[in-house]
């Protein structure tokens, strides 16, 4: 426990910190805070402080089934425990403005709220789509961009990896558009490339287009 103790304090003190919304219920959203996973630096701590704790330190339990954590899993919790704590601690939301604002409450005071007020129904849904783009890495299948360099001069089209399996061929985007076999990660990918086309534009046309014509 000293160990994620420090390192939750050394990853606060640097801002190496995002937050992460979960559903509690259908009106109801939690927030915890994580290590930000994305940075090298970060990554290689986290791996570091998951070969010194035991196994078994922390379980998953799925009714009378206890699962449990791999390694890094547990070094993630465990900090997410500790930089919650830290924040909460360290802010008093309640001199903040507007007072008893549901926004402020979820990041920096109780980590739960119920939007269930009128015209609330989108907001934790919004805040779920902004913060997506910090958790791109963490998707089960991620986006990739192929680069070829032809006669033509070069072409931009999208592929589909597993995470855990980076190195193999790219499925094409196309595929997953069309094949049932993706319907269950169709969303997320898609979800994903929508973040990129913020900052690469043309992959709107190529995405109404099927993914079938390469963009330049």
């Amino acid at each position: 426990m000293y160990h994620a103790r420090m390192a939750s304090l050394h990853l606060l003190a640097q801002g190496a910190v995002l937050p992460q919304v979960f559903q509690v219920d259908k009106s109801e959203v939690g927030l915890r805070w994580l290590p930000a996973m994305l940075d090298g630096t970060v990554n290689a701590l986290i791996n570091q402080l998951a070969a010194l704790l035991p196994t078994g330190l922390l379980t998953y339990c799925n009714g009378k089934k206890a699962n449990h954590l791999s390694g890094e899993i547990q070094a993630i919790a465990l900090c997410s425990l500790f930089l919650s704590e830290f924040i909460r601690y360290g802010i008093d939301i309640r001199t903040e403005k507007p007072y008893g604002s549901k926004l402020l409450s979820l990041f920096f005071g109780q980590g739960v709220t119920r939007f269930d007020g009128p015209g609330e129904g989108e907001i934790a849904s919004g805040v779920q789509l902004w913060l997506s783009r910090f958790h791109i890495g963490q998707q089960t299948y991620m986006p990739v961009l192929q680069l070829e360099d032809n006669s033509a001069g070069f072409s931009l089209s999208l592929g589909v990896v597993a995470r855990n399996a980076s190195l193999q061929e790219p499925v094409p985007l196309a595929r997953l558009l069309t094949d049932k076999v993706w319907q269950a990660n169709r969303y997320s990918v898609l979800q994903t490339v929508s973040l990129l086309a913020e900052f690469f534009p043309p992959l709107n046309h190529y995405i109404s287009a099927g993914a079938t014509s390469r963009s330049r």
